[in-house]
Order: structure tokens, then C-alpha cells, then sequence
């Protein structure tokens, strides 16, 4: 009998909020009126759900009144952050990017060859472009290739 009394147990609150299906219920009414240990144990959860329902609070009107523009306060302030970014977020993002184009403007960035002053290029420069020119002279007259001047 023990294990029927565990087995019906376990739909004790089920039973007492009527959200058991039709079969369940006829074994759990069954075994209460059969069983006095079960039927006790019902009674006091029944009871205990009794205060719990007895004792549910409504709220004040007075506190209501004064909780409800807060909440709402709250609830527009997070709706309001959602809309995209703010004024600062904006003008942050504007001074980056007009640091980073003064950087590629202003900055000392690589410089191509030919900017650099022929004084400051070490030797081997100067001697590979001299090996070089005459070879891309050649290659254009092959190919009818006209070099970059």
C-alpha cells in the first residue's frame, strides 16, 4: 500500500487545483476514500492552501497610485535607450573617424620611392634602379608595354 499512497501523493496538488485528467482523478479520489493516512495528508494540504489564499494581500490604492508612474518612468527610460544611439555616442564615433583621417593625412605614414629624396636612399637603390631601368625598357619594346615614368 505504500507504494500506491506514494504514487498518489506525488498528484496531491493536482488534485486539489482540479488539473488532473479524468482517469488520474478517479484513483486519486478512490485511494483518499480508502486510505486515512492519504486522506489526512490531503486535508492538511488543502488547509495549509486555504491560509495561503486566505492570507493574499490586495494592494493599497494609495501605494498603487504611487508605484505606477514609476514603473512606468522605468519602462520608458529603458524603451527610450533602445532607440539608437545618443548625441555622444554619435559624436564620439565623428572624432574618431576625423582622427583616423587626419592620421592617413597628416601622419607619417610609408612614402613611395620616388617621394624619397635620392640622397637619403642607401647605395644598393640607386644600383638596382639602374639595373632595373634598362630591363623595363626592354620588356616594354617586347610587349609594347609603355613603363610607368
Amino acid at each position: 500500500m505504500k507504494d500506491a499512497c506514494k504514487t498518489i501523493g506525488h498528484h496531491f496538488l493536482e488534485h486539489l487545483y482540479g488539473e488532473l485528467d479524468e482517469f488520474t482523478e478517479r484513483r486519486v479520489v478512490q485511494h483518499l476514500a480508502e486510505c486515512k493516512k492519504c486522506g489526512e495528508e490531503i486535508r492538511e494540504w488543502k488547509a495549509t492552501l486555504d491560509l495561503i489564499d486566505a492570507s493574499t494581500l490586495e494592494p493599497d490604492e494609495e501605494l498603487s497610485e504611487q508605484f505606477s508612474p514609476i514603473v512606468l518612468s522605468i519602462i520608458q527610460r529603458r524603451v527610450s535607450d533602445r532607440r539608437g544611439p545618443t548625441w555622444a555616442t554619435t559624436a564620439a564615433a565623428a572624432c574618431l573617424a576625423m582622427a583616423f583621417l587626419a592620421q592617413i593625412h597628416f601622419g607619417e605614414g610609408p612614402r613611395p620611392v620616388e617621394t624619397l629624396h635620392r640622397e637619403s636612399l642607401p647605395p644598393v637603390v640607386s644600383q638596382v634602379r639602374e639595373m632595373e631601368d634598362p630591363l623595363l625598357e626592354q620588356v616594354a619594346m617586347k610587349t609594347r608595354f609603355v613603363p610607368f615614368g
